[in-house]
């Protein structure tokens, strides 16, 4: 059968991620996909009374279509039929940022899910998304993270995750889930315009990749999460590297890298890892050392492990994406910052 058991599968997500009788907050469109969501959570609510989900939406009135207000309103109706709380709130799209229109309205539209209060903001993102996701940043070119795509669960705030419970769920079997419960929804019609990258993914080249390859949402899912683990493993090993695991054993690469700051020669590589792990840059940030371009290599002569330059190929600017507030990136001294 197509269609799987959904409410239990946002049942087992919830659970993993621990969620008892903390606020819940579903992120209500009033499209397909949420409120495929909204319907398979709101049997949770009252189907434990001991741990009863305090189940909300909040609805974002972007204000960019005609339609907008309507939307509002059929939200409103259909969380009232399954006595549901609905948050709406109604931002203002900068249009001018810079970023794009589709840029600006997410910006806008997390930044009112923030401010939800709910300790869970649940958003309905599934497996086509995902695809699509992967894809577009393979087309940019980007580093693990960008290949690990959405996963599902991330912080949005101290305090606050938030979680997709439909990520491993096919937009055919949400569709499937729909029709059997004869759900009701509305169609953005911006879905449609494939003026932007999105839309022009999901309209036109996925349809054209799935004459060839028809299982590629669950290929991309897939790599997805061997991306996913890949850049957990490397942000652990850099650690590790860098004494910053707390671990009491490795505590002599910390001792090392303070030998080298002593004569200036101190410099983190800017290689794969600091490229695509988010925990390599925090961490050395943390020991106050800058980044420096790719072609420099690591060697551990007596007394110290040192980032020399190879003398060859010729030393590259790191690109200014990718340069911290201290310039060009090439190696220089760090400054001495006690470490503990």
């Amino acid at each position: 059968m197509l269609e799987p058991d959904l409410p239990e599968r946002v049942a087992q997500c919830l659970a993993r991620h621990q969620v008892g009788d903390q606020s819940v907050a579903v992120a209500l469109s009033g499209g397909i996909d949420s409120m495929v969501l909204l319907d398979a959570l709101a049997p949770l609510k009252a189907k434990n009374a001991s741990r009863r989900l305090a189940l909300t939406a909040i609805h974002v009135n972007h204000g960019i279509s005609a339609n907008a207000d309507a939307w509002t309103g059929f939200c409103h109706a259909q969380c009232a039929q399954r006595g549901v709380p609905l948050m709406v709130a109604v931002v203002e799209v900068d249009r001018n940022s810079g970023a794009g229109l589709e840029a600006a309205a997410r910006a806008a539209r997390y930044a009112a899910l923030m401010q939800s209060g709910a300790a869970f903001v649940l958003a309905a993102q599934h497996q086509d998304d995902q695809a699509e996701t992967v894809l577009h940043q393979m087309l940019r070119g980007t580093g693990l993270n960008g290949l690990a795509g959405m996963g599902e669960s991330r912080p949005l705030r101290a305090g606050q995750t938030l979680l997709r419970p439909l990520l491993t769920s096919s937009r055919a079997e949400i569709e499937a889930y729909a029709t059997r419960h004869k759900l009701e929804w509305i169609e953005d019609e911006s879905n449609l315009d494939t003026a932007f990258t999105r839309n022009f993914i999901r309209h036109e080249l996925l349809p054209l990749i799935a004459t060839r390859f028809p299982h590629y949402a669950e290929s991309l899912s897939r790599t997805a999460q061997h991306a996913a683990e890949s850049a957990e493993l490397l942000a652990a090993l850099a650690a590790v590297d860098l004494g910053c695991d707390d671990n009491p054993d490795r505590r002599e690469v910390r001792a090392d890298i303070l030998a080298a700051r002593a004569t200036g020669q101190c410099a983190i590589p800017l290689v794969a890892l600091a490229e695509s792990v988010p925990t390599f840059e925090a961490a050395v940030d943390g020991l106050g050392c800058p980044v420096v371009s790719p072609g420099r290599r690591w060697q551990g002569p007596a007394g110290g492990r040192t980032w020399f330059p190879d003398p060859a190929p010729a030393e590259q600017a790191v690109p200014a994406s990718r340069r911290g507030a201290g310039g060009a990136g090439r190696a220089r001294p760090c400054a001495e910052r006690q470490l503990t």
